[in-house]
């Protein structure tokens, strides 16, 4: 597998389908694992967090998750060719581990819009999964001694969760930490269009990487700082970097 570095950051260059089938073999391991979707503002805020870097770099399969961070890699080589975003394989993953019967866990963040409630109505009425392959839990904390032992009990092949990424990579990392068995990634807010509770952007934005300014248009309070960040401050850093490491000895 092809990886490149994006300001210290790993990203593997795969597909949708060699993406899924990695997922699936994650699954079957006994052994804990993880699979970020990295998008600029991950990648931003791990410049100035080394943890977090720490963090990325140690996942089992690092996705490119938008098209920003797809453009940058023409500056860092191997060139990226396709973006693999969450929203993208939540669905396919989900019926995958219906198809194999693979236990599955979802954390929901407790103000997530898309509800513990609302969630397993999904995974049952809709996806037909049986009630004893899933488990949603509704936490903000996964390392108390109830939350672990309910987790560990059940052995999920598969582990969802749906919070902000820097928590939910360092969540992540402390249930590898206690060998939570299965595979672990972090879909953000991917549910809330599953479910249809926010609209998905039209064709047309998706097509030329315009996501984040229909998401914006439609909730800017909510919106305008990460797209801030990825919009114009990460390209700040990208280009600063690039050059920084084309011309190190550069004076003004």
């Amino acid at each position: 597998m092809k990886s490149t570095y994006i300001l210290g950051v790993r990203i593997d260059i795969v597909n949708k389908e060699e993406t899924l089938k990695e997922i699936q073999q994650l699954a079957q391991s006994s052994k804990p694992s993880c699979v970020v979707t990295v998008n600029p503002e991950h990648l931003y805020d791990a410049h100035y967090d080394p943890a977090f870097k720490k963090i990325l770099n140690k996942s089992n399969l690092n996705l490119c998750d938008g098209v920003g961070v797809k453009l940058v890699s023409f500056l860092f080589p191997p060139i990226i060719k396709e973006v693999v975003s969450g929203s993208s394989i939540l669905k396919d993953t989900l019926i995958s581990s219906r198809n194999n019967k693979y236990r599955v866990l979802v954390l929901v963040a407790p103000n997530s819009l898309a509800t513990k409630e609302k969630i397993e109505k999904y995974l049952i009425e809709q996806l037909e999964m049986s009630k004893e392959c899933i488990r949603v839990i509704s936490t903000i904390e996964v390392v108390s001694n109830n939350i672990v032992k309910t987790i560990v009990t059940f052995r999920p092949n598969v582990t969802l969760l749906t919070y902000n990424h820097i928590l939910a990579n360092t969540l992540i990392q402390q249930m590898v930490d206690v060998s939570v068995s299965g595979v672990k990634m972090n879909v953000g807010g991917s549910f809330d269009y599953l479910l249809g509770l926010r609209k998905n952007p039209p064709s047309i934005f998706r097509h030329f990487g315009l996501e984040w300014l229909y998401r914006l248009v439609n909730e800017p309070v909510y919106r305008y700082k990460r797209v801030f960040k990825a919009v114009i401050l990460f390209p700040l850093l990208v280009l600063s970097t690039k050059i920084f490491l084309t011309y190190p000895n550069t004076k003004e």
